[in-house]
């Protein structure tokens, strides 16, 4: 009897625990759908609307050239972008959210407000912009694009979602799926400005959105790097620097970041930066008013590595993709990365590849620092950059794991974090790069799992110290 009474209460106790996770779960499903709904009630008021068209006296617009220049807030830099001569295309985003996306359909599709005039392919050149969409909602909307002429022609075109990259992940909150959106017809002539709407005869307009060829320039610049990630809740202003300098000493001629949210000492200490052609900051803004909550977790990664290419396309060979805590490094006789894959594309030249891939190699915390930085001193707002404190490392460079790229801009039409998505028919997939090569050395934070991974000790990154460290004390210390 007491043993079908303690049943009884172990039955009763499991049932109340899983009727209340279930309450739980839809109390915040309801929290997020109700915010949903409050901002679709809000912009369901304005769809009805005619959208007014955006003044083109807001921008200057450089003849013969598609280069977009906005007001900068007054306590930021005066150029979110390099001003160096030599670059063949400048775009200066501003940070107001409306000025960077366009959103469609009840904020569940936001597109990029900067479109590409892609005739890579002389047979079929087409029209195309950088999108995410809300795949909780499986029917994609139709999009139409009014493409504007300088003589007053314009036409209406249907549009596709042509590739995608990322997947809808309900439990990590990775709702906002990126898609290249390309006109489905051939467009034979860059137009001066494009506008998008959800009809077929294109009525209901966005504002206009800027077009940028993706022309060859004729200054290239060899090897850049792009932060692929937007940063947010970054407090370190160091780590930004290291960042900096160290892909500075492995060769890059241009770093571009871009920003979700960051503080403005983040741009103070980036000005110098700036100003010597080294560095451009990008404002990314994905979250509210432009979508309905921060829904993706990586905040757009996709999007944002697809947009760096694009409009890096123009300008520059190779374009390293990694985030704040890794780096492309030369592990043979090369010491700057554009070296190592000048070598890599000889080598690979009989069947041109679009991307080299680095394995990923983590550095694990150790109380061994390279030996080239015993005799360093430091100043009190400065610490040794971790890439110098760390000589243990895995023995195994991981394959198919976290890779990083160096892709071959022209080449590629969506990359997606690890590879390639969609090439140049006349190039082959990514080209697997031996680690007694290079590598992508990865220095997580923290992360101390040598107690149970096979390690190696390597002081390879001892060789940048001489370079690198005076740089960081100028900025930390004086």
């Amino acid at each position: 009897m007491q043993l079908k009474k303690a049943a009884l209460l172990l039955f009763v106790v499991f049932v109340c625990i899983i009727v209340s996770y279930l309450c739980f779960f839809r109390n915040v499903d309801n929290e997020v759908e109700n915010e949903e709904l409050e901002d679709n009630r809000k912009s369901s008021q304005n769809v009805r609307k005619k959208s007014k068209a955006y003044p083109l006296n807001s921008f200057t617009m450089s003849p013969g050239n598609s280069i977009l220049k906005t007001p900068q807030p007054n306590n930021r830099p005066q150029n979110h972008v390099s001003n160096r001569k030599q670059i063949y295309h400048n775009l200066f985003h501003p940070a107001n959210a409306s000025d960077l996306w366009v959103t469609l359909d009840n904020k569940r599709l936001a597109v990029r407000r900067l479109a590409y005039y892609d005739a890579r392919d002389p047979d079929k050149p087409s029209l195309i912009l950088n999108a995410l969409y809300d795949l909780r909602h499986s029917r994609k909307p139709r999009v139409f694009v009014h493409l504007k002429y300088s003589n007053e022609f314009s036409q209406c075109l249907p549009m596709k979602y042509k590739t995608k990259s990322g997947k809808l992940d309900r439990g990590m909150r990775e709702y906002y799926v990126y898609f290249l959106l390309s006109t489905k017809e051939s467009v034979s002539e860059i137009p001066e400005s494009v506008a998008l709407s959800l009809n077929k005869d294109c009525n209901d307009l966005s504002s206009n959105i800027p077009v940028q060829s993706l022309e060859q320039g004729p200054d290239l610049i060899n090897y850049a790097v792009c932060l692929h990630k937007a940063l947010f809740s970054i407090s370190d202003v160091q780590v930004l620097v290291d960042w900096i300098e160290l892909n500075k000493a492995l060769g890059a001629e241009l770093l571009i970041l871009y920003f979700q949210t960051a503080p403005e000492n983040m741009y103070t200490v980036l000005k110098p930066y700036i100003k010597q052609g080294l560095v451009e900051v990008i404002d990314w803004n994905l979250m509210k008013p432009t979508v309905p909550v921060s829904y993706t977790r990586d905040l757009g990664q996709s999007g944002v590595i697809n947009e760096c290419i694009y409009r890096n396309m123009n300008r520059v060979k190779y374009l390293a993709l990694t985030d704040i805590d890794e780096f492309i490094v030369p592990e043979s006789k090369f010491e700057k990365v554009g070296d190592m894959v000048e070598y890599l594309e000889e080598k690979t030249k009989s069947k041109p590849v679009s991307a080299y891939r680095f394995h990923n190699t983590y550095y694990f915390e150790d109380p061994v620092s390279v030996p080239q930085v015993k005799d360093v001193s430091f100043c009190p707002k400065m610490k040794l950059p971790r890439y110098f404190r760390r000589t243990q490392r895995a023995t195994h460079a991981e394959k198919y794991g976290s890779d990083k790229l160096v892709v071959k801009t022209r080449a590629v039409n969506v990359v997606q974090v690890h590879f390639v998505v969609d090439k140049q028919k006349e190039y082959e997939a990514e080209y697997e790069v031996p680690n007694d090569i290079g590598r992508s050395n990865h220095y997580r934070w923290p992360y101390r799992m040598a107690d149970f991974t096979p390690h190696e000790y390597s002081d390879i990154m001892g060789r940048y110290v001489a370079t690198v460290i005076p740089k960081i004390k100028s900025v930390m210390c004086e």
